[in-house]
């Protein structure tokens, strides 16, 4: 039985968002596009692609279409949440990732993301309230662990965001800004 254009586009797109190869998957998903044989979910890659590469405005679009597709996709309201808020349209950015933990009460990513917006709306007490739960979805999610502790130094408690840094760089031990933030911690308290 052979397998669909369609299917194998969708697939080749997703091996090479893994494997960092950007323009040769969004090459793919625009001609996908333009032939009418691709799956719905090509406009989520398309989405991610664009975020991938820092087009925050088009890759709104492509999620919105995907969105329009499967309303019910709360990967869809992250990611665009995630534009947003790099776009600086914090308010808006959080209810599309409030819209995500609606849909999925044990999304840890939105929950991570939502954390990250709540940090630059200065909601530090509600920033770590979701690191915490996603840290018990999720406990190897270092962004969890980074971002509570990024609350937590907000909040004054430096023995607290000493630890979550201490165990988000136990998790991503090559991550250079976790590094820097616990270094940093560590020499503004000696």
């Amino acid at each position: 039985m052979d397998i669909p254009r369609s299917v194998q586009t969708y697939e080749r797109v997703q091996q090479l968002l893994e494997s960092g190869g950007y323009v040769e998957a969004f090459t793919l998903c625009q001609e996908a596009l333009k032939s009418g044989e691709y799956e719905p979910g090509v406009y989520f890659q398309m989405g991610v692609l664009l975020l991938k590469l820092g087009y925050y405005q088009d890759c709104l679009v492509a999620f919105q279409r995907a969105k329009e597709i499967d309303p019910r996709d709360s990967n869809c309201h992250n990611n665009m949440g995630i534009a947003l808020h790099r776009l600086g349209r914090l308010p808006e950015a959080a209810n599309q990732m409030r819209q995500a933990i609606l849909m999925n009460p044990n999304h840890a990513g939105a929950r991570v993301s939502l954390a990250a917006v709540l940090i630059d709306m200065h909601q530090y007490k509600h920033a770590c309230e979701e690191c915490r739960i996603a840290i018990n979805i999720a406990p190897e999610k270092f962004q969890a662990h980074s971002n509570l502790g990024d609350a937590l130094r907000a909040l004054g408690d430096t023995a607290g965001a000493l630890a979550a840094y201490t165990r988000a760089q136990e998790l991503a031990t090559g991550n250079e800004l976790v590094r820097a933030k616990l270094e940093n911690l560590k020499q503004s308290t000696a």
